[in-house]
């Protein structure tokens, strides 16, 4: 977990619900740390995209 973020590229899916989760928070918080506490930085490489409420197609294996 500690490694998150580490890459050159991160894309964040945000939610209401993932914004109140004490790992998904922490999961933003290492993403933040490992960008030097540097907003600017963070922003060079991490995408946040904001989710609506996703309903996937269930697979249906005999179409």
């Amino acid at each position: 977990m500690k490694g998150i973020g580490k890459g050159n590229f991160v894309v964040i899916a945000l939610s209401d619900k993932y914004l109140l989760l004490e790992y998904c928070m922490f999961e933003l918080y290492e993403l933040y740390r490992n960008s030097s506490l540097d907003s600017t930085e963070l922003l060079k490489k991490d995408l946040p995209h904001p989710c609506r409420k996703f309903r996937p197609k269930r697979y249906n294996s005999t179409s």
